[in-house]
């Protein structure tokens, strides 16, 4: 899957990306959302530049994920200022994250939305990220009341994705031709 994200164009993967934010924001669980966790993508993934600026500009709270060094498989929630640019930096992985200056962190019960990357999902919710967990420990004990969505291209989406025990699944799967309703 890391080569197929690689082999699409820039120019492909923009255009997949603008479609799958309009689809995003066609679901009723965003309108009823308030607070909302947004990963930063990486270059291969479906694009959120456009999604975070749009979720402030209709008026959400919007957050996202912060990996430290030295401390694998955990991850921080850091509220996003409502205007003004923030600056960016590389972090573990190579996965960006909010310059130290510009965190705000806050506790994961406030969250209502998590928007969540992956290498490949099914149709049950299964999902397959770079396998540190991350996201599984961080839902782990809130998963009820947070509505769980994943945003791929078509060709992530797979017949089986194997899952563990500590695998928490996503709802609902956005990619740039259809909105999956997981069922488990």
């Amino acid at each position: 899957m890391i080569r197929l994200r690689r082999l699409q164009t820039e120019k492909e993967r923009v255009r997949k990306s603008r479609i799958i934010q309009e689809k995003l924001f066609e679901l009723v669980e965003v309108a009823e959302s308030r607070h909302i966790l947004i990963y930063l993508s990486l270059d291969s993934e479906v694009q959120t530049d456009g999604i975070l600026e749009k979720m402030k500009a209709i008026g959400k709270e919007v957050y996202v994920p912060i990996v430290e060094e030295g401390k694998p498989g955990e991850m921080l929630i850091s509220r996003l200022p409502k205007h003004g640019v923030l600056e960016y930096e590389k972090g573990p992985h190579g996965i960006p994250r909010p310059a130290r200056s510009g965190w705000d962190i806050t506790k994961l019960e406030i969250i209502d939305f998590v928007l969540m990357p992956g290498l490949a999902f099914d149709l049950m919710g299964g999902r397959i990220g770079f396998g540190a967990g991350y996201y599984d420990r961080l839902l782990a004990e809130h998963r009820s009341h947070i509505k769980r969505v994943g945003t791929a291209f078509d060709f992530q989406i797979v017949d089986l994705v194997p899952q563990g025990d500590t695998d928490i699944p996503v709802e609902i799967i956005v990619t740039e031709s259809r909105t999956i309703r997981c069922k488990p």
